[in-house]
């Protein structure tokens, strides 16, 4: 008897017991019209104004040269129209710098020219400038860029050369005396492309996961880089994400964390998880995002949307298909 009555205790507690909320959720936007087909985009949270910023892109037939804004109020995007623009392009450096206020565009390809200009966005005018620095790297597409608030200046790394070869350059682009000076140093990571960057503002540096060397193969290793003393440190963490490139990331002001998410792996495959990174304690952990999630693609546009304290994605490629649409990811119970 006292066994029948355990079994159907437990039955009843299992049945009453709450689940556990999930760490983070993916929601869909479901707002048009928008970017539509989007991959390789530059794209960056504009703080001031609130709203995200994308440029270019290989729209599916071309590289394009439009500018969308995202509101991150009404969850709804604008296309903006501009005198002067930049060229189409795709794989190019996007990042916000906050201290004045601008987007700033760099490199790029339209699939058949490289790039090496630079350009500047006001949201606020609705106006593109061209900048002529004086020293100009080589011509380069699809390498890791970030914004290190500290020290005001924009970090480059890798990417792929004119002369079709992966690079292992570092590149800091002083915006106060408009400069590109070349830090390369003899400890750099190996040569890669398609390595986003994010800066921890909390602990000032700049984080680089993954990305890819030549032929197929992807990387999973973790570095870090310290623009004060120009070095690159190699993080040997226990548990990290499966090696990937052509995925998407961001830095969580709220978890102090950088996040990265989904991605392309070896042998066309790709990824659907998300990861978080604490330099802090140089640990990788999965975010527990079960149910409802964005499906696995590469190439899409992800920013950190400070406002409403959650990841903005748009558009990417899965195999041969393209996808459209505005995707949210924040944390359960917000």
């Amino acid at each position: 008897m006292s066994t029948i009555l355990h079994t159907v205790m437990l039955l009843i507690s299992m049945i009453f017991t709450p689940t556990p909320p999930q760490d983070w959720s993916w929601i869909e936007i479901n707002h048009s019209p928008g970017p539509g087909i989007r991959i390789c985009a530059g794209m960056a949270y504009d703080s001031e104004s609130g709203v995200i910023v994308l440029h270019g892109g290989y729209d599916g037939s071309s590289a394009s040269g439009e500018t969308w804004i995202f509101d991150c109020r009404s969850n709804g995007w604008r296309r903006m129209s501009c005198a002067a623009a930049p060229r189409g392009r795709l794989g190019q450096g996007f990042v916000y710098d906050e201290i004045r206020d601008r987007c700033v565009m760099f490199f790029g390809t339209d699939g058949h020219l490289y790039f090496n200009d630079t350009w500047e966005y006001d949201f606020n005018s609705n106006t593109w400038t061209q900048l002529h620095p004086g020293t100009l790297p080589s011509p380069r597409c699809k390498g890791g860029a970030a914004f290190d608030t500290e020290s005001r200046q924009i970090i480059f790394f890798g990417g792929y050369g004119a002369d079709e070869v992966n690079l292992s350059e570092t590149w800091t682009f002083n915006l106060q005396q408009n400069t590109w000076v070349d830090r390369t140093t003899d400890k750099a990571p190996p040569p890669r492309k398609r390595n986003p960057l994010s800066y921890d503002e909390d602990d000032d540096r700049v984080v680089m996961f993954g990305g890819w060397l030549e032929g197929n193969q992807v990387l999973g290793d973790t570095w870090t880089y310290d623009f004060n003393s120009n070095t690159w440190s190699e993080i040997h963490t226990g548990t990290s994400p499966a090696p990937r490139a052509r995925f998407g990331t961001a830095y969580d002001p709220e978890t102090r964390n950088v996040l990265i998410s989904h991605g392309f792996q070896e042998r066309e495959a790709d990824l659907d998880d998300t990861w978080e990174f604490s330099v802090e304690n140089g640990e990788w952990r999965r975010l527990d995002t079960e149910g409802l999630s964005m499906p696995a693609r590469h190439c899409f546009q992800m920013a950190y949307d400070v406002l409403n304290q959650r990841v903005v994605a748009q558009g990417g490629a899965a195999e041969i298909a393209f996808d459209c649409g505005t995707w949210v990811l924040e944390e359960s119970g917000k």
